[in-house]
């Protein structure tokens, strides 16, 4: 059957309410002109067609809703197929509708039209029953026809709406796809000059995703924290690399080289076009809630909500990760860390959450 080769574009285009109503207004006056008790417009899906619209007239045994499997040999069913005009002045005369479900319905007379998408899909039928045999004149004909043609207009812009939109889904589509992998690629250069923090941004990054879905962010938000996590160390392709393999303790002077990585990664990214505040979550992400942190001291609700997020899942996995000058620490030291400091480093509902993760939900940074 024809209109079982529908796409999915046609299949899942909306009639926007206004348009309804606009079409609601012309099945009552087609019923009306015809003097007839129903007037409809069918929308066809796969296995079944649907009765879109019926006009508000005394007698109208059809309801706006209902539903009626295809195969049964409907008059719409001809329509379709054959994308032609049908009438029908008398089905009780007439053998090839002896078993037609509208029969039982008591409507035995019928004239309609195909209502076809510009791409060549079916939409489904526009057309008039009658519960008496009725030929249907052709003043009527030529008004139904012109009613299926403005109907007919009115899919060609709602196809052309959705065609347009659909061609903006994929390229926004594609514009995230080249934003990740171009965050990505960015990560890989920071692992290549500091191997021993290879993987460290991407542990930071699954944690912090975590620790989100625990606190119901947003997907949006989470997209965005996860690609701030992936390079929230850019800004050490700044600092020496002998400095960021030191197997000693570092100096004040190189200790204070490398808190610059923070301001460092701001600068790298602030002029991208990011549709989340990337920059400036790796700018916040080592300050804290008490104004101890850097690089500019900021306190509380200055410091970005993801930026907080940010902060916890790198402070556990740098303590749990080994370091050129000291071995990892475990899981458990992180946590106490974290969970001493909530509420005056850390943020309490984002610790509480880390600490959740991974006491009673078995989270692990585990490489995979």
């Amino acid at each position: 059957m024809a209109w079982k080769d529908n796409n999915l574009l046609t299949n899942n285009i909306i009639v926007p309410e206004n348009v309804i109503k606009n079409w609601q207004v012309t099945v009552n006056l087609l019923a009306e002109c015809a003097n007839t008790p129903a007037a409809l417009i069918m929308r066809v899906h796969p296995d079944e067609i649907e009765v879109l619209l019926a006009s508000d007239t005394v007698g109208n045994p059809y309801r706006p809703g209902e539903k009626q499997r295809l195969g049964l040999g409907l008059y719409c069913e001809k329509v379709m197929a054959s994308r032609a005009m049908l009438l029908v002045p008398d089905a009780l005369q007439d053998p090839e509708w002896s078993a037609n479900p509208d029969i039982e319905l008591g409507m035995i007379s019928y004239c309609g039209f195909p209502l076809v998408w510009p791409n060549d899909d079916v939409f489904g039928t526009i057309c008039v029953l009658d519960n008496k045999a009725n030929a249907h004149n052709q003043r009527i004909i030529a008004l139904l026809e012109r009613f299926k043609d403005s109907i007919c207009y009115s899919l060609a812009k709602l196809y052309e709406a959705h065609s347009f939109q659909s061609q903006l889904t994929e390229k926004e589509k594609n514009l995230k796809y080249n934003l990740i992998a171009s965050v990505e690629a960015l990560a890989a250069i920071v692992e290549m000059r500091d191997p021993y923090t290879a993987g460290h941004q991407r542990h930071v990054a699954e944690l912090a995703v975590a620790i989100a879905r625990e606190l119901h962010l947003s997907e949006f938000q989470i997209e965005g924290l996860y690609l701030a996590g992936v390079v929230h160390d850019i800004g050490k392709n700044c600092v020496p690399a002998e400095i960021l393999c030191k197997t000693g303790k570092l100096s004040q002077v190189e200790y204070g080289i490398v808190k610059e990585h923070a301001a460092n990664g701001y600068k790298t990214l602030k002029d991208i076009g990011y549709p989340w505040p990337i920059a400036q979550m790796i700018l916040q992400h080592h300050e804290r809630l008490d104004g101890s942190g850097y690089p500019n001291g900021l306190m509380g609700e200055q410091i970005l909500f993801e930026a907080t997020i940010l902060s916890v899942a790198d402070v556990i996995d740098a303590m749990m990760s080994h370091r050129p000058y000291r071995p990892g620490l475990g899981i458990e030291s992180a946590l106490s860390e974290i969970e001493s400091n909530k509420d005056k480093l850390y943020n309490a509902q984002v610790a509480e959450a880390a600490i959740k993760l991974f006491r009673t939900k078995n989270f692990s940074l585990l490489e995979k």
